[in-house]
This record gives C-alpha cells, structure tokens and sequence, in this order.
C-alpha cells in the first residue's frame, strides 16, 4: 500500500494510543521506579548509579507538587555527574525545563515565561565560593524555600517597582567542590548526593561506553520512543496531587535529633515520600482527592534518606569523631576494636590518646544516635557497631 499523508496520520494515531497504552501499564505495574531507572540507563548508556537516578527521576516528578525535592550532585571530575542530571531532564516536556549554563543573580526576574512548578537545570555550580557567590545563589535559596521572590527597585520615574517570581520549583545542579566549599544556607535546602568513583564502577563505566558502538545497542528511533512515552508520562498521565501520609507521627517519633541539620532532613524525608507517592498515583488509595502514601513508599525512600543521613552526619562531625564515624561508615558492620585500630592504629608512631580519643568518640556518637551498637561485647569479645539507619516500620 503507497503511503499517503493520509496513511501517515493514522500510524502516527496508533502509535500514540499504543504508546499511552505502554505508559499507563507502567504507571500501574509495582517495579514502575525500577524500570523507570532501566529505562535511563537504556536510553543514555549509563551505567549503575540506581538509587541516584532514581532520586534525580524522583525530584523531577515532584516539580508539581507544593515541596518539590532539589538536589546537588557531587562528585569528581569526569564522574557523569552532569551528564546524569542531563539525561533524567529528557524525560521531561522541555517546556517544564529551565536551563541555565551559567546564571546571574537576577536573571530569574527577566525570564516572561516564569519557572512556577518547573525543573531549574543549573548544571556545574561554579568553583569559586566568594560572597558574590553566594549572592547569586540566593535568589534561587529563597524560591526553594519560601516559593517565591520579589525584586523592589525604583523605575527611572522614581516609582517604586516589584518584580514577583513565583515557585515552588525543584532546583538540580552538579559540583566538584568538596562538601565544606558549598554555602551552608544552599546546602540546607538540597539533598546532597554523591556519585560513585569506585574501581569496579569505573570499569562497568568504561564497557558502557564501549557498548554505544555495539551492533545491538538499541536504535536512535527506539530511544526516542522510550523518551516521548516518559515525556507523556510528566505531561498528562501524573496529575499534581495532594499527598497524605499517614504515618507521619510515628515517622517523627523515631527521627534521630542529634544534629542541627536533622530538621531540614526530615522534611526531605517526607517530601521524598510525598515524591514517591505522586509518581505511584494511580496505584494508591484517594482520600478526598489526596492520594494515600504506604509504608512501602517509605521503604522505597528509607535509603535514599539513610544515605543522605550519613553523608551530613559525617560532614557535621569533627577530629577524633568524624575520623570514626566515616571508618564505621565504611565498614558496614565493625567491632569496637577494630575502629579503634583504624583509627589509632598499632605501632611506634600510635600515642595512647589517640586510642583513647577513638573509643570516647565511639561512645558519644552512640549517645548522640550516630552509631548503634548492635550487639554488647563481653568479655575478651569486642562489641559490634554500625551507623544508625531509620527504622522498618
């Protein structure tokens, strides 16, 4: 049969309604964030990194909703960090995208479309960490926040002008600089998260980007299927919602209180929950046109959060207690002792003090719920220790 424009209109009909058909299956299925990441990975030829897709993916989907997620990427040089970011905004319809290489303080005041309920794509943070640094950064620290800025000034006729943005939005960027070189007041408002530089990661990096020039890599005409069923997905299928959860009281009642950052983190707890929630929307329960959050949502958030947890319990930390903390960290499960040596370790250069300093730090970052000792030592037996998790409600 030649084909006709006429011809050509009804296959594109098909094809949409067989992709919307593909994309609420998905919506419905309870691997529905898993795929989404093999979807990403598939799409971008990017290797591993799951739990930080998945964040990223997760954060992007909170766009509408009234606390949308943002969150800084960190990582070395060449770690994918950028391009990850990247690659989860091409799920997204480019008109709820605002790129922006570089930007100054007040650009957001001149930009008519407006970036209410949109993903600001701010890529690589500057290196420089000045006061005019933080000063650029601050327009963007306050829509996070407050959800929306006013710029006063005087018009050349001497009348007072207000320039109003209206948020929320949900802000992602990447960074090179080590956790002490960001502005605290920015790092407060964002999850920060790491990407992974491990040898074995970077070999599985390195036949990834060997398997772009495999035969059976899939198709452009099939990556762009996969992205324009994600980008229907965003545009039509996900309906900005209120969300409800339930458990929030016995969430609260089990929140570790022992840093200054524990309240900003727990508000990420319940915003990511809320983002998980919305994003399995036709799979949970309606009160009154708010959809219900489960426990396996929480489960789904648990170690994204525990991660984050530990990332800012080390970077509040100092001396003997961060030395500590980071080598339990590292461990997983340890003993008592065995800190103490990887602390302080035997030998002609080892000073009784320090000995001393490890195991005083072990006991206080017990009593501050930093670490959880698991099992009591007795005797010659040493105790075991690992960093505090949230609980399996």
């Amino acid at each position: 049969m030649p084909t006709t424009p006429r011809n050509k209109a009804q296959e594109g009909v098909r094809t949409a309604k067989n992709r919307e058909s593909r994309a609420r299956e998905l919506l419905m299925r309870p691997t529905l964030l898993k795929e989404v990441v093999a979807d990403i990975q598939t799409a971008f030829s990017i290797h591993g990194e799951d739990l930080l897709i998945e964040m990223l993916y997760l954060a992007m989907s909170s766009r509408g909703l009234s606390d949308p997620i943002s969150i800084i990427v960190q990582g070395p040089s060449g770690s994918g960090k950028t391009y990850l970011i990247d690659s989860v905004c091409r799920f997204l319809p480019p008109k709820d995208l605002w790129t922006a290489t570089h930007m100054r303080a007040k650009a957001l005041y001149y930009d008519p479309t407006g970036v209410k309920h949109k993903v600001i794509n701010g890529k690589e943070r500057t290196r420089l960490t000045g006061a005019e640094v933080q000063e650029s950064t601050s327009a963007i620290r306050q829509l996070i926040s407050d959800k929306e800025i006013v710029n006063r000034s005087v018009s050349s006729d001497r009348e007072g002008v207000a320039q109003r943005v209206e948020g929320p939005v949900c802000y992602l960027e990447s960074t090179t600089l080590d956790d002490d070189d960001i502005f605290d007041e920015d790092l407060s408002r964002c999850l920060l998260m790491r990407t992974t530089s491990d040898p074995e990661h970077r070999r599985g990096v390195i036949q990834t980007i060997g398997s772009r020039f495999d035969p059976k890599r899939p198709a452009a005409a099939d990556q762009k299927e996969i992205i324009s069923m994600h980008q229907l997905i965003q545009r039509k299928l996900l309906k900005p919602r209120k969300v409800v959860i339930p458990f929030h009281v016995e969430l609260a009642e089990s929140f570790p209180v022992s840093g200054d950052n524990m309240t900003r983190l727990f508000e990420r707890l319940l915003f990511t929950v809320a983002a998980i929630t919305h994003l399995h929307q036709h799979q949970r329960k309606n009160d009154n046109g708010a959809v219900v959050s489960t426990l396996d949502d929480y489960r789904k958030a648990k170690p994204i959060i525990d991660r984050c947890m530990s990332d800012a319990t080390s970077r509040s930390l100092k001396g003997a207690q961060r030395s500590v903390y980071n080598a339990v960290r590292e461990a997983g499960e340890v003993k008592r002792s065995d800190v103490v040596k990887a602390v302080a370790p035997p030998g002609k250069f080892r000073k009784g003090h320090q000995a001393t300093a490890a195991k005083q730090a072990i006991n206080a970052l017990i009593e501050q719920c930093a670490l959880v000792e698991i099992s009591k030592g007795r005797g010659s037996r040493s105790g075991i220790l690992r960093c505090y998790e949230l609980p399996n409600l």
